[in-house]
């Protein structure tokens, strides 16, 4: 009879929140825009054929909400304040929002809740 051999692996770090080391972050964070475009490429491929609206690539709303839209508004924050208009500060347009709320689905729910939303209007007199 044969015992199985033991084979020892690295125990993984953890990641949680309270307990990830600065260092272990550091590397998953180097990691992070090739896991967006591997997740992205291999996602493309299974939604090109829905009859549903094109909804953008997780890379391409990755990169919207990353650095277009935070560009945007920090533009925005600057001419309000050449302009002595703080009232008119940084604020984000309806396409703005409706790209966070993509990217938060799609990162949240992936592309099933995406089919939700937005929801049709109710009927009248509801």
């Amino acid at each position: 009879m044969t015992t199985p051999t033991s084979t020892t692996t690295p125990q993984s770090p953890s990641l949680s929140a309270s307990t990830i080391t600065k260092s272990t972050f550091d590397a998953l964070l180097l990691r992070y825009d090739a896991l967006i475009t591997h997740l992205s490429a291999s996602t493309s491929t299974s939604t090109s054929t829905s009859t549903k609206p094109s909804t953008p690539s997780l890379q391409t709303l990755d990169r919207l909400r990353y650095h277009t839209i935070p560009q945007r508004l920090a533009a925005r924050k600057k001419a309000a304040e050449t302009s002595h208009d703080p009232g008119n500060g940084a604020y984000l347009e309806k396409e703005e929002v409706e790209d966070l709320v993509r990217w938060k689905l799609y990162v949240a729910y992936r592309s099933t809740a995406l089919g939700l939303w937005p929801c049709p209007p109710p009927p009248h007199g509801e």
